[in-house]
């Protein structure tokens, strides 16, 4: 096999594959915001189908051998393509040790559990959600034992989202940030409370809609190349540099929680925003880990959002929406109503 050939033929199953994840992330993204609920079993088995095609052609012999050719020359190679080639083996090797039927059973598991446990939340019930999420814990730890039998099943899931960070390391941090954080909890709550009266009232969708427009502007993202819609839990989802999905969620009775989760998904997509061209369609588009892409989140959401100075951007914006509740809120008000700390069993809403 020649080497210019092996490429060319790699660089034609990284089309083939990516035109897959395309298909079944546009999939993904309209059953969580926009396709009917009665829609969810077709999507499902399609986006199943889809699943079975990436599986037969990643596990292939014939891609194992051109995977190994190419990494046999991988100093021969381009940067960019030796990335490729080291992630796409990467996929193979971990892939190719979980069963076509029970990779593709899983997919169609996490199609249907969303709209379940849409429901379940909708109606405060969660004997609704609660087989789904049996099965999808279970198939996880039956997971991780392909991923590495020799890991704890967690350390196996968490090497999948950050490499080589392992519980240990994260009980003895988590140990560290508690012995600070949670008497800092206590003496806030002994205090008294600062005033985010005016964040709770009746906020009408459509003007919060159009103030999360406004968040979109200020924190410069670029709409010819990003979007936002709405969903039941907010994400953002990047095909590439110039195609990224925001959702946000919006209460009537809660203007911060939309506002917030709106400038936390602008930094996740400004993150994406930002790739190269070049990693258009490529496998090392997307973000070096989880927790680079969350840094970026918090940044804009917590360091940025929640700082003084972004106030003056803020409450001009706010005034122009909702006039008769910021009139007579200023700058320094905003600030210490948006920073308000107080427990919370909803994550987002604890920070």
């Amino acid at each position: 096999m020649q080497l210019q050939n092996a490429i060319k033929e790699f660089k034609t199953t990284l089309q083939v594959n990516n035109a897959y994840g395309y298909a079944s992330m546009v999939l993904s993204i309209d059953g969580s915001t926009a396709a009917p609920v009665a829609s969810v079993q077709h999507r499902a088995e399609t986006m199943s189908f889809f699943a079975g095609l990436r599986h037969e052609r990643l596990t292939a012999p014939e891609t194992g051998e051109l995977l190994a050719f190419l990494d046999e020359h991988k100093k021969e190679l381009d940067e960019l393509t030796a990335r490729e080639v080291h992630l796409v083996k990467k996929n193979r090797d971990q892939m190719s040790k979980i069963p076509a039927q029970e990779y593709v059973a899983y997919v169609s598991l996490l199609s249907r559990a969303d709209v379940s446990w849409k429901q379940a939340k909708a109606e405060n019930e969660f004997s609704i959600f609660q087989s789904d999420l049996e099965q999808i814990i279970s198939t996880n730890i039956k997971l991780a034992g392909y991923y590495d039998s020799s890991k704890k099943p967690y350390d196996a899931l968490l090497n999948e989202y950050e490499k080589d960070l392992t519980t240990q390391t994260l009980d003895a941090f988590f140990a560290q940030l508690r012995q600070t954080i949670v008497p800092l909890v206590h003496q806030i709550s002994e205090k008294p409370q600062l005033d985010d009266s005016f964040l709770h009232g009746c906020f009408p969708v459509h003007l919060q809609a159009a103030l999360s427009q406004d968040a979109m502007d200020l924190i410069g993202i670029d709409k010819n190349r990003c979007t936002l819609t709405t969903t039941e839990h907010p994400f953002t989802g990047g095909f590439s540099r110039n195609d990224v999905r925001m959702t946000t969620h919006y209460y009537p009775e809660h203007l911060a929680y939309a506002l917030y989760s709106t400038i936390h998904e602008g930094g996740h997509a400004l993150y994406e925003l930002g790739m190269a061209e070049r990693l258009t369609g490529s496998p090392a588009n997307g973000g070096a880990s989880m927790a680079m892409h969350e840094s970026q989140s918090r940044f804009y959401e917590n360091i940025i959002g929640r700082s003084r100075p972004f106030m003056d951007l803020l409450l001009p914006l706010l005034r122009r929406h909702f006039p008769d509740v910021f009139a007579s809120v200023d700058a320094d008000m905003l600030y210490k109503a948006v920073n308000r700390s107080e427990p919370s069993l909803i994550r987002t809403e604890a920070d």
